[in-house]
């Protein structure tokens, strides 16, 4: 099933202001879909942003629950969606479509590595956030750690995917790639056809 992040998108590409760019402080408006490296581009930024939260909500242990749902949130409802635009068609779309001078392929799958493991990490900060905010327990200094080393991994990783692999994507991608790459992007969050 696909994670309700999906309704929240809809109404944010129906009316509410997305944030203008830079400020990252919702999640991306849709109607970038159009042009799926763009959106891409901008769901870093705001990764960048969560991760800095990320880091704030662990030095401060959690007592501001606001920023502590955000991250919830991000962690929930974006992160698995723009993990799997790249695994599951970015990665591969790429794989067939750059030269042997790109060089690309020991780079993606150095990625698609390091997005299994923040894939598997996800759950256990989601489930540690949500005990947090219902009361249940406390998180423990390992936990904090984890959300920390979380957030430097994600950090690490988009800076080989902004410096490298988007770049090589624009110059490689053809425009029927790129509306592959839309159409998919959109299903996934169930509004083909829907955004305008």
């Amino acid at each position: 099933p696909v994670p309700p992040q999906s309704q929240r998108s809809r109404r944010v590409s129906k009316g509410k202001s997305p944030g203008r760019r830079g400020e990252c402080l919702k999640p991306i408006d849709l109607s970038l879909l159009d042009s799926p490296l763009d959106f891409m581009a901008e769901d870093h930024l705001r990764t960048r942003k969560i991760c800095a939260l990320i880091d704030q909500v662990a030095a401060s242990n959690g007592t501001d629950h606001t920023d502590v749902k955000e991250v919830m949130f991000f962690l929930r409802d974006e992160f698995p969606l723009q993990m799997q635009d790249k695994t599951i068609d970015l990665f591969p779309m790429m794989h067939s479509r750059c030269k042997v001078s790109d060089e690309i392929d020991s780079i993606l799958d150095r990625l698609q590595f390091d997005h299994g493991e923040e894939l598997e990490t996800q759950p256990k900060l989601t489930a540690v956030l949500e005990n947090l905010l219902a009361g249940q327990a406390e998180p423990r200094p390992k936990d904090w750690a984890l959300l920390v080393s979380f957030a430097k991994h994600v950090r690490r990783h988009l800076i080989v995917e902004n410096a490298i692999l988007l770049p090589i994507a624009r110059a490689r991608l053809s425009a029927s790639d790129l509306g592959q790459l839309r159409d998919t992007m959109q299903q996934r969050r169930q509004l083909n056809k829907v955004v305008e």
